[in-house]
């Protein structure tokens, strides 16, 4: 399972946790399962933190992209501001 999503390791180590609860399973296969559970923990955590980091690179660019968009509305409005002195100095304003 090397491309396992999250919810697919959660559902193979779930099926792993009842076959270990068998009174009929030997040592090797209990062993067997047990490697594979380590595996897709290990997995399940790579998954996890892959993830968290695209999270954070979307709310990074989110609030770029906010911060860009208040600092073109703020030059925006000191331009207005600007235009409207320089009317008043002319005498032109309405």
């Amino acid at each position: 399972m090397e491309g396992a999503s999250f919810n697919e390791a959660k559902e193979r180590l779930d099926e792993i946790a009842l076959q270990v609860q068998s009174p009929d399973i030997t040592m090797d296969e209990a062993l067997s399962l047990y490697e594979e559970a380590v595996a897709l923990g290990m997995r399940a955590c790579e998954v996890s933190e892959e993830d968290l980091r695209s999270a954070d690179l979307e709310h990074d660019d989110a609030e770029k992209a906010s911060q860009s968009s208040l600092q073109g509305d703020a030059q925006e409005s000191a331009h207005a501001l600007e235009d409207a002195e320089d009317a008043d100095e002319d005498g032109t304003a309405e």
